[in-house]
């Protein structure tokens, strides 16, 4: 057998193996869609601040997607940062994608929170209520208007053989919510009275149609001065019906009157007025006044506002 010289089997080993091509893979971009963000309404807008990185290559372009949550106006979609506006409680995720110059892209996620107005509640629940009136009478002249009794409410029944009215006026001092506060809610709160002056057979609710109505007082009027007679005007815009009731003692709790007092906010407080819906004899509906001993039972008035 004949040796072969080592540079000839160097140079056969060479030629036997096959040659290798390096090959380069384009690489896709690195996508930052920037650190997760949490809101406080009434701040409804956010700043997105994206970026991404291209190794072989340039970032050719950008998109901002919204994957979940509620509406939202994302101002520059094509831009590595956006304003995103008119955002709503909850959670969003948005996606920033970045495409390269050949075409390759990468995509990164941010999530924003939106949590809801920071709020402040009040409770009205004054004793001796100056501006709580029991208001009795008619408009033939008979007037027995008691500024400082123990119940008020919504009726019609005869006295001496006449028909008289008894409503009520009510306004509670409003002065400690901001004038630019937002109303969440108004809950108006009236307790049954126990043992009404007025009324039959000592029931506070009594008669086939004593559906009464909770409404705004449109123009101001004058403790000192007032009667039956002079008694301001009211509105029936948003007003309030409470249904007639079979039971004899029943309270009125938490009726929703927030437009009521978000137009007192806006056009001036001179408080409700409480009225039968249909005057007719014999219906009573008869509630604690704030001059009653029972401070537990005074008229209460809830605004919860931001």
């Amino acid at each position: 057998m004949k040796k072969i010289a080592a540079p000839l089997l160097a140079l056969l080993v060479i030629a036997l193996t096959p040659s290798c091509k390096k090959i380069f893979e384009n690489r896709i971009p690195k996508v930052d869609a920037g650190d997760n963000i949490t809101t406080t309404l009434p701040e409804d807008s956010v700043w997105l601040s994206g970026s991404a990185t291209d190794k072989d290559g340039v970032i050719e372009s950008y998109q901002w997607l919204k994957i979940s949550g509620p509406a939202a106006a994302i101002q520059n979609p094509d831009s590595a940062g956006t304003w995103v506006k008119n955002l709503k409680e909850g959670t969003y995720l948005f996606k920033l994608i970045a495409t390269d110059d050949k075409g390759y892209f990468g995509s990164d996620t941010v999530a924003v929170t939106v949590l809801p107005a920071a709020t402040e509640t009040i409770t009205f629940q004054p004793a001796n209520n100056e501006w709580e009136v029991h208001l009795f009478g008619n408009t033939t002249g008979i007037n027995e208007t008691d500024k400082v009794a123990t119940e008020i409410g919504a009726a019609t029944g005869t006295t001496g053989g006449e028909v008289v009215n008894i409503r009520a006026l009510l306004k509670f001092n409003l002065a400690s919510i901001p004038a630019d506060a937002k109303i969440v809610s108004a809950k108006l709160t009236l307790y049954s009275h126990p043992d009404p002056l007025n009324g039959t057979d000592e029931y506070p609710n009594s008669g086939s149609n004593n559906a009464f109505l909770i409404q705004r007082v449109s123009e101001a009027w004058d403790f000192n001065t007032i009667t039956y007679l002079n008694q301001p005007a009211s509105t029936d815009v948003d007003q309030v019906e409470i249904p007639h009731t079979s039971e004899h003692f029943l309270d009125v709790v938490d009726v929703d009157v927030k437009k009521l007092i978000e137009a007192m906010i806006a056009e001036g407080n001179n408080g409700f007025l409480l009225k039968l819906k249909t005057e007719e004899i014999y219906n009573y509906r008869m509630f604690v006044s704030s001059k009653n001993a029972d401070a537990s039972k005074h008229p209460k008035l809830e605004v919860v506002y931001e």
